[in-house]
């Protein structure tokens, strides 16, 4: 690898470590605690526009690094590591803020990745992304008028994962570069890292009276410790 593709895969880290979400957050006096969704904070405690403009900076972030080390002519494998570096330094910042889900960051490193590279199998992603959010929106205004969680709202949290799983697979089913595919399965990985580990010792002591196991295994799937609850 190149000087500039190392170059690229560093700065991407301290690009994605950028707080833009957990700063609009503090200006709105959002609640926050470790572990929290910030864009689904700021849905709740502040509004829709909030949370779009948090969501859309945040997928700009892997957006706008991947075309830079693309528009470099830079290697495939450095392009698709500095879009995994910025959804690593936006889960695990320098500087000990609160660490972001990522899971918006690497859905935009992961379509980026997939037009400019021509890998269109690859968006069939979207769909899973796609269905979760839309089901999780309509849900939203659905529990503001209760004022209690949907079981439709872990659509999100499930599809998010599904699409995150399946790009790898699409990846290599339709040849693509292996620096690509490796990217992906990286994705895929640190994705499950955070949900499994973010505020975990807290939450075992918190939760004494649920197994270790069904604990892990609803962080896994939906990313909560008890699902509905996130």
């Amino acid at each position: 690898m190149t000087a500039g593709g190392i170059f690229l895969i560093v700065g991407g880290y301290f690009w994605g470590a950028l707080p833009f979400s957990l700063s609009l957050a503090r200006k709105k006096r959002v609640c926050l605690v470790p572990g929290d969704d910030v864009h689904i904070a700021l849905l709740r405690q502040v509004g829709d526009k909030a949370a779009v403009l948090a969501g859309l900076v945040d997928f700009m972030k892997g957006i706008i690094l991947v075309l830079i080390g693309f528009g470099l002519d830079l290697s495939v494998l450095a392009v698709s590591l500095a879009g995994v570096a910025v959804v690593v330094g936006q889960m695990w910042p320098p500087h000990g803020c609160f660490g972001e889900r990522g899971n918006t960051v690497g859905a935009g490193v992961l379509i980026v990745l997939s037009l400019v590279y021509g890998a269109y199998y690859i968006l069939f992603a979207l769909v899973f992304f796609a269905a979760g959010f839309g089901i999780r929106y309509i849900v939203h205004r659905r529990d503001r008028e209760h004022g209690a969680a949907h079981p439709l709202s872990l659509a999100l949290p499930l599809g998010m994962l599904l699409g995150f799983a399946s790009a790898p697979l699409f990846s290599w089913l339709s040849g693509q570069p292996w620096g690509m595919t490796l990217a992906f399965v990286l994705l895929l990985v640190i994705i499950l890292l955070k949900r499994l580990t973010v505020n975990l010792r807290t939450d075992i002591e918190a939760h004494r009276d649920i197994s270790l196991s069904r604990i892990l295994v609803n962080r896994l799937l939906f990313d909560q410790t008890i699902p509905g609850q996130g």
